[in-house]
Formats: C-alpha cells, sequence, structure tokens
C-alpha cells in the first residue's frame, strides 16, 4: 500500500472511531435509553473537540495527499458536505446546552444533539459511500444530490455502522442487554459484508487479500467480547482498536480505487517531493495528536477511575 494512502487512512480510521462511538451515544440520547446516560455525558463532553480535531486534521491531510482530486470531490459534494459541516457545529452547540445548561431542558438538548449526530453521520456516510462506489456521480464533476442521499449502498453502511456502534458502546460503557447489543453487532457485520458483496463486489478481494488486518480485526472483536462479558477493565477500551482495526480493513478492501472501482487514487496523488514533506508533516502531527489523546485519557479517564 502507498504510504500516503496508508497514513490518510489512519487519520480517517481514528476520526471514523471516535465519530463512530459518539453515533452510539446519540442514538441513546435520541431514543431517551437511561442507562449509562450518564456515563456517556461525561464521555462526550471533553471527547468531541479530540473528535473535531481529528476531522479536520484528515481533511487537511485529504487536501495534501490528493491535491489534484480537491476540484473533482470538492465540486461534485460541496452541497452535501457543507450541510454536513453546518449540522457538526449544530449539534456541538447543544452539546454544550445539554451537558452545562441544568435545567428541564437538559434533555431536550440532548436529543437535538442526537438527532444532528445522526444526521450528520448519514451525510458522511452516503458521501463516503458515493466517492468510493460512484453512485450520483459522473465524472468529470456531474453529481445527482437525490442519487449521492439516497444511493443503497450508503443507506446500507448507514445502518450497519449504526448497529456496530450501538454494540461497540456496550462494551465500552458496561450497559445492560449485552446480548441485545451483541446480536445488533452482529447483525450490523453481516450487513456491511453484505452490502460490499452486493454494490462493491471487488472489495471482498479486498479483504481476503489482507488477511492479517482480517485476523488482528477479529481477534481484537473476541477478545472485546469476553473481556466484555467477563466486566474487566480493559473491555472499556478494546472496542477503541476493534473498531479502528475494522475501518483499516475497509479501507484495505477498496484500495485504490475510487467511483466503484473505475479511478484509482493513486492517480491523485501529490508529487514526490511534496509528497514525502507531507509524510514527514503528518507523522509528525500524527504522533503530537495521539500522544496529546493518550494523556488526555489518563488524566481525563483512567485517574478519574482510580487507574494509575
Amino acid at each position: 500500500m502507498n504510504i500516503l494512502y496508508g497514513l490518510n487512512l489512519a487519520i480517517f480510521s481514528a476520526f471514523f472511531t471516535l465519530f463512530s462511538v459518539e453515533i452510539g451515544i446519540a442514538l441513546h440520547f435520541l431514543f431517551g435509553n437511561p442507562d449509562k446516560l450518564e456515563s456517556m455525558k461525561k464521555y462526550i463532553s471533553p471527547i468531541w473537540e479530540i473528535t473535531g480535531t481529528f476531522a479536520v486534521f484528515y481533511v487537511v491531510n485529504f487536501i495534501a495527499t490528493f491535491p489534484s482530486a480537491i476540484v473533482i470531490i470538492g465540486t461534485a459534494y460541496v452541497v452535501p458536505l457543507l450541510m454536513a459541516a453546518l449540522l457538526f457545529i449544530f449539534r456541538n452547540a447543544f452539546l454544550a446546552y445539554g451537558v452545562y445548561y441544568e435545567s428541564g431542558s437538559r434533555s431536550r438538548y440532548l436529543k437535538i444533539y442526537g438527532a444532528a449526530t445522526i444526521i450528520t453521520a448519514f451525510f458522511v456516510i452516503v458521501v463516503l459511500s458515493s466517492a468510493i462506489g460512484g453512485y450520483g456521480f459522473n465524472m468529470p464533476n456531474q453529481i445527482h444530490l437525490i442519487q449521492v442521499l439516497f444511493n443503497p449502498f450508503g443507506i446500507s453502511m448507514f445502518f450497519a455502522v449504526a448497529l456496530i456502534a450501538l454494540f461497540v458502546n456496550s462494551l465500552i460503557f458496561n450497559t445492560e442487554r449485552k446480548a441485545l447489543y451483541t446480536l445488533f453487532g452482529a447483525a450490523g457485520i453481516l450487513w456491511a459484508v453484505f452490502a460490499m458483496r452486493t454494490y462493491l463486489s471487488y472489495s471482498i478481494n479486498g479483504i481476503v487479500s489482507n488477511l492479517p488486518v482480517l485476523i488482528i480485526s477479529v481477534a481484537l472483536l473476541l477478545v472485546s467480547l469476553v473481556f466484555g462479558v467477563k466486566r474487566n477493565r480493559i473491555s472499556s477500551f478494546l472496542p477503541f482498536f476493534f473498531t479502528f482495526s475494522a475501518i483499516v480493513l475497509f479501507g484495505f478492501a477498496v484500495y485504490p480505487y475510487w467511483f466503484g472501482g473505475t479511478i484509482s487514487s493513486l492517480n491523485y496523488l501529490s508529487s514526490t517531493a511534496t509528497g514525502y514533506f507531507s509524510s514527514i508533516i503528518t507523522v509528525i502531527g500524527g504522533t503530537f495528536v495521539i500522544v496529546a489523546l493518550l494523556y488526555f485519557i489518563r488524566i481525563v479517564y483512567l485517574k478519574q477511575r482510580g487507574y494509575k
């Protein structure tokens, strides 16, 4: 795999891992499930800033990695991406209201945050699915917005991600009814594989050809389940690694193609010199962000839970 593509994939995987946890929390807020809501509030209050940091980091790195693709992708998807950005800002505002405003309206604000987060996730997933599967887009930059927003691959992946997010959250926050959420997770994984096989057939070969990544992802899933059943404290952290590895596996599966396998992303990579410096800056910046995130987790979560 090309190193620039790999670095960009790693940053996206980190962003979407954190964001998928927020999707699960948003679903809990939206449907009023009282189980573990307080612990979820304590998690979501500081972590949304980290998620936003990784989102910006990914966008900047994508521009540096695929500069010649920005004209095509930016022009084609400007409307849904701007809508997602506006909703992202909107949800942050209502998250602040819901966390810090002590009144009867707090629950309502959190529901609005939940709805805005779910809709934002919908836009992100269907745009990503359109760019990978080629739905609603014709070269060089003709776009059919309705087909982009309601493409079958994107809708299937959205529901699959939602189910998997509920399952992952049940392990992270040690919720009740784990058996039910485990069924949700199994259904989400099977749904995602079925969607990839149906709408993006070449991706299954990509998964099989990257057997080590597949084995790591499955192993992390099984270990997460074992520690989750035992309610070991490690179970709060393993699902993050499983989610990250699953997203990386998806990136490997579709590599290096965009738009349903008709275009190679490698054709849009930055020049050798630019790519070299971009890699160095990304590694340095990524290392700093990861170290800062780990220290943040230590002082905000581990110490508060009595871990050393």
